[in-house]
């Protein structure tokens, strides 16, 4: 038994707790800090003879109070709460841009089909035309201000990207040397070190706030892998990530993995799940494309259902109208990957079934159709062979392919992405805009009936104002001379054949051809047509009634006449009487009216070219457009359709606000209970400091104790004070 030893073993047990204790008040405001404590146990006793006696104490453990299922939790609420904090973020930024009623598209849209509500007022009003070329203008500025923005938040989000890759790096770098150290300590020591520890811990959750990540304990080391299976760390090395423009489409940034030794591949970004890094990449796929995409059919929409309207009408002058807008088309990105020399196109064909999705066009050898078709939005798949089939079309859009593929080749192509970008307005005289109709139609002066019709539509704005002349050739078969910008349609029984502009056609006797509004049977079997004939201009024409035969006749030869009641549509050929039904629609050259009353035998009536001027009959049908069904199959005007993006976009922003607020709290909740166990309370550490120095004051007594019956022993050497003692 020797009490100098037990004092100092109690010394030095009462100092290292003094020390713990210490250390955790100087790091209570330290992020991730964990309370450390002392454990103290007896060295064990000595059997005095009497009984044993023990010889002290030493300090067992110096250990971290920590819960690594409250660990975990936090990790996890602080994946969730990062994500969902990037993408409110974000959405909360286009939100801000379309439902500003400052800077929306919805007023300046309202202000230009007012400045055509104005000149169908007045349609000689050189003012007002000219007010509508400039709310024209100011419309497009708006799609292309709030393009240009939403452009620079993809700029934005991308080097946000890059930024979250290059701090996973870095943490997954500093796990590895952390788990290097630890083992060291381990190893040297038999214990860790318990700020190497919590410093793992700390880079961890620094990476939990990135992406998510899941943690796996081997031995002293933390294996950690992200959502998409990928190793970031495994013991004392660490994998890496990597940011490189997309091959599918290179304005936007993917991520990729970097294995420790060397090897790279890209990761499909809806694995990388959680994490700001993931609050990116779903706000990126799953509302900027969206709204992107959105805007830019929108765009469209007004551009090619004006300019189908607009070519519709006649100018001041009385000529064609011309298109109002430049509309933008299908952009198609090949893949850098690409293997083969085959080049995809793509081409609106029915606006009003454009939805706002991205489609991905691929080639697949072992199919038998050859191309897949995927709309990336819901990933609907469709397959076909365009060599077979010329083509194919879908949601509005037909689909080309040219050249030859190889496996697996595919192609980005985005329909409406930069539809609100390249919008621009193609007319600038006052002039040129088509207010008026087309055609003209009048009655005969000597009309003796109460016969009327109505006034005349048109079906193309590329009327022909004369006669085209053709030329046929014998040797090769073939009619040329139709105009060199109007496609050919060619129909028989076996269906209908379109020619490009420009080409010859093959001719067949009896055969439909249609181009610009106007179509022409060619009849003659008894001997190849002549080498030059005219198909006739619509107008001027004038047709007659008969009471005998009940039927109208006078239409220009050879164009054919189609006759369409609710049961029928009848196609009359070539100087054929057509029978008159009240309220049908009759078509011709491109012209279609309808005839109503009782006509008198011989009444006339007259078409004629538009003359432009006061007439107002297309301005009326431009500024119906506002509220046409025209998008979303015919079921949603212009405005409804882009409100109700918007009303989606700000929905979406309130459901991920809400979500974010849950998130915060659970973040919060779970940081609480983490800290209830391993955080500092300033009360109880002050009362372990004031244990540890009356502990430390009761063992330096007994040190004191010690050293005074040292000095008694030594001032009575050598004196006899009893029964054989011996005193000098």
């Amino acid at each position: 038994m020797s009490i100098p030893n037990i004092g100092s073993s109690a010394l030095n047990s009462t100092s290292v707790g003094l020390a713990a204790t210490g250390h955790s008040i100087a790091n209570a405001s330290a992020t991730g800090y964990s309370r450390q404590v002392t454990e103290t146990a007896s060295v064990g006793t000595e059997d005095t003879g009497a009984g044993f006696v023990g010889k002290g104490s030493e300090v067992a453990n110096l250990r971290r109070v920590y819960s690594e299922f409250l660990t975990d939790q936090v990790r996890a609420a602080e994946t969730t709460n990062s994500q969902l904090s990037t993408y409110k973020d974000n959405i909360d930024q286009i939100n801000n841009i379309l439902a500003n009623p400052q800077a929306a598209i919805s007023p300046v849209m309202q202000d230009f089909f007012a400045g055509v509500q104005a000149v169908a007022s007045d349609a000689n009003d050189t003012s007002a035309r000219q007010q509508m070329i400039s709310s024209g203008h100011a419309m497009v500025s708006r799609f292309d201000a709030i393009s240009s923005r939403l452009h620079d938040l993809r700029l934005d989000v991308n080097s946000r990207i890059r930024a979250s890759v290059d701090d996973i790096n870095i943490q997954s770098e500093r796990v590895a040397t952390l788990n290097k150290a630890i083992t060291s300590a381990e190893s040297k020591a038999g214990k860790a070190s318990t700020d190497l520890l919590d410093a793992r811990d700390k880079a961890i959750l620094a990476l939990s706030k990135q992406v998510k990540v899941s943690v796996v304990k081997q031995d002293s080391n933390y294996d950690v892998y992200i959502s998409s299976g990928q190793s970031l760390v495994i013991g004392s090395n660490a994998a890496s990530l990597f940011t490189a423009p997309s091959p599918a489409d290179s304005s936007s940034t993917e991520v990729g993995y970097k294995s420790s030794t060397g090897a790279t591949s890209l990761l499909d970004e809806k694995l990388l799940a959680g994490g700001s890094l993931g609050g990116l990449m779903e706000f990126r796929a799953g509302t900027l494309d969206t709204a992107q995409n959105s805007l830019g059919r929108t765009a469209i929409a007004v551009g090619v259902t004006f300019n189908e309207q607009h070519a519709k009408g006649a100018t001041a002058t009385g000529d064609p109208g011309s298109d109002f807008f430049d509309v933008a088309r299908p952009v198609v990105k090949i893949d850098a990957r690409n293997g083969g020399d085959a080049v995809a196109g793509a081409a609106i064909t029915d606006v009003t079934a454009l939805t706002s999705s991205n489609y991905r066009l691929q080639y697949e050898d072992t199919l038998q159709a050859a191309y897949t078709l995927t709309r990336l939005s819901d990933g609907n798949v469709t397959t076909f062979n365009p060599v077979a089939a010329g083509g194919m079309v879908a949601d509005g859009i037909e689909f080309s392919v040219q050249g030859t593929p190889r496996n697996g080749d595919s192609f980005l192509v985005q329909p409406t992405v930069n539809g609100a970008r390249d919008m621009r307005v193609a007319i600038n005289s006052a002039n040129d805009i088509a207010a008026g109709g087309a055609a003209l139609a009048s009655a005969g002066s000597r009309n003796a009936g109460t016969g009327a019709i109505t006034a005349p539509t048109t079906q193309s704005g590329t009327l022909l104002g004369k006669p085209v002349e053709l030329m046929y050739s014998s040797g090769e078969g073939t009619l040329s001379g139709f105009p060199s910008d109007m496609p050919v349609s060619v129909t028989n029984g076996a269906g209908t054949t379109i020619y490009p502009a420009g080409q010859s056609v093959p001719y067949r006797s009896g055969e439909i051809m249609s181009f610009g509004g106007v179509s022409a049977i060619i009849d003659d079997t008894a001997a190849p047509p002549a080498p030059k004939f005219a198909i006739q201009a619509p107008v001027p024409a004038t047709i007659a009634y008969s009471a005998a035969t009940k039927s109208f006749s006078g239409f220009p030869i050879p164009l054919t006449v189609t006759v369409t009641t609710e049961k029928e549509a009848i196609v009359y050929g070539p100087g054929v009487p057509v029978p008159y039904t009240p309220g049908a629609v009759i078509s011709f050259g491109g012209i279609s009216f309808s005839a109503s009353g009782a006509p008198a035998d011989g009444d006339t009536f007259s078409f004629e070219k538009g003359a432009g001027g006061s007439d107002n009959r297309n301005a009326l049908a431009l500024r119906a457009l506002q509220s046409a069904s025209v998008l979303d199959g015919k079921t949603s005007s212009l405005q409804e359709s882009h409100s109700s993006m918007v009303s989606a976009i700000g929905g979406k922003a309130v459901e991920i606000r809400v979500a974010t607020a849950v998130a915060v709290n659970a973040l919060s909740a779970a940081i609480a209970k983490q800290q209830s166990v391993s955080g500092l309370s300033p009360d109880e550490e002050v009362a372990n400091l004031v244990r540890g120095q009356q502990a430390y004051q009761a063992a330096s007594k007994a040190m004191q104790s010690a050293h005074s019956m040292f000095q008694t022993l030594l001032s009575h050497g050598g004196k006899q004070v009893g029964p054989g003692s011996i005193q000098k």
